[in-house]
């Protein structure tokens, strides 16, 4: 009796162990499926915020004069309405006293994107990308700073723009689209809360995603913060506008010498200092041949008299249509960020030919170059080539160029040597050589 007691017993336990294991089985199984089911949305984020951002950057790599007198660089304000309402996914006039909105898709030309949640993206801007601003180029810097989610290390700084995939709502957050309430962080008014930032975008470590100038933070979700981003800095894109600006500038040049027989002098680098204004800065010198690349070479069109012109060349507007530079090149300034050289035989009454020292330029082991443009790549953080008050532009070559043969001849020298292989140097000089 005893003896099957305890066979049944030992059923008994052996089933409870089968329950248990059972149970620990389902256990882990849901818990694997719930990991799974995170990492299947967070890789949907991700897919999604890299997909906005290659569009926001195919935008202003591609922008030009035709249409509406936009530029490379220039970036699309946010969409400042809800969904569903007119004019939603379309870019707004303004994003100076709003920086902070929905991602402009129909601006940009692609469908909504949504994160895993079903919401659409947030998109912020800096001021010095915006559609308003009066110049963009090589030289102009973001102002947002995206934090760590301490709140005090900065992920980066100068940065162009931030988009966010919002998650759902935390905290207090309410999205409804039938109420207005204060809209503190974002605009300071009362809007409708489903176009309030404060409704979507979260804080940590005191810093406020939804905070109209920024700065951001960006750190691991919890019960308070859901917030994904990512951000676009200047080097993302300024490089690839450059490769434009090079072939629009070399492709000029070389037209010029066709149709003329000479290349023009070049500017006093410090010609850009003597006048604030966009345009008439750097301008032609007679037997100048290098310094900045030169906006009017034969016209004299205001004051002061003092500056000297060359006088008898003809200008880049008598250049056959097709080879004309774009307009944005002058009005965002970009000749004052374009180091150009001629080497005295292709100038104005050369030989044409190739003698003496400075007849013709080298660039690495060709001798035979008879004309060049450099770029200088995104700026340092040494680096500051702008200013608010004169002269505007800085006068130092070492704000633009870091390769020491680069760095000769301007302003006061005369360079014919130029480096442009930079492979394993701390640099982005451009050398564009012409030799034909």
């Amino acid at each position: 009796m005893k003896s099957r007691q305890r066979k049944d017993e030992g059923w008994i336990v052996l089933l409870a162990v089968l329950a248990m294991l059972a149970i620990t089985i389902a256990f882990l199984g849901a818990a694997a499926n719930n990991n799974t089911a995170k990492l299947e949305r967070r890789d949907l984020t991700a897919a999604a915020l890299a997909q906005a951002k290659a569009a926001l950057l195919a935008y202003a790599i591609s922008r030009d004069d035709e249409g509406g007198g936009s530029r490379p660089g220039e970036f699309p304000c946010p969409t400042l309405v809800a969904p569903g309402a007119i004019g939603y996914g379309v870019s707004a006039n303004g994003c100076v006293t709003r920086r902070i909105g929905r991602l402009p898709w129909q601006t940009l030309g692609i469908p909504e994107i949504f994160d895993a949640t079903g919401e659409p993206l947030w998109f912020a801007l800096s001021t010095k990308f915006n559609p308003t601003v009066p110049i963009v180029n090589s030289s102009s810097r973001g102002d947002l700073t995206v934090y760590a989610a301490n709140g005090v290390t900065a992920l980066q700084t100068e940065v162009v723009a931030v988009i966010f995939s919002v998650g759902a709502p935390v905290a207090n957050q309410n999205r409804s689209a039938t109420a207005s309430a204060p809209c503190l962080a974002t605009s300071g008014t009362t809007i409708s809360r489903n176009i309030c930032a404060d409704n979507y975008l979260d804080t940590v470590s005191g810093r406020n995603n939804a905070t109209n100038a920024g700065p951001y933070v960006s750190s691991a979700a919890n019960n308070s913060f859901n917030d994904s981003l990512i951000y676009i800095t200047t080097s993302d894109f300024i490089p690839r506008i450059e490769e434009r600006v090079a072939k629009a500038v070399a492709r000029t040049a070389k037209a010029y010498y066709t149709q003329f027989g000479y290349f023009p002098y070049a500017a006093y680098y410090s010609d850009a200092a003597t006048e604030p204004l966009r345009k008439n800065q750097a301008n032609c010198n007679d037997l100048n041949f290098s310094g900045r690349f030169p906006e009017d070479i034969s016209i004299f069109s205001s004051p002061p008299v003092s500056l000297q012109r060359c006088t008898g060349l003809k200008e880049w507007a008598d250049v056959a249509v097709p080879n004309q530079l774009p307009t944005w090149y002058f009005v965002n300034r970009w000749n004052l960020s374009t180091y150009y050289a001629v080497g005295k035989a292709f100038a104005y009454g050369g030989s044409k030919v190739c003698g003496p020292l400075g007849d013709c330029l080298t660039v690495d082991a060709d001798s035979n170059v008879r004309a060049l443009i450099m770029l200088p790549g995104v700026p340092l953080v040494t680096q500051n080539r702008t200013s608010n008050s004169p002269p505007y532009n800085s006068n130092s070559l070492s704000d633009y160029f870091e390769v020491s043969e680069n760095l000769e001849g301007w302003p006061t020298l005369v360079n014919y040597f130029f480096k442009a292989d930079v492979t394993g140097l701390p640099s982005s000089d451009r050398v564009i050589a012409i030799t034909n």
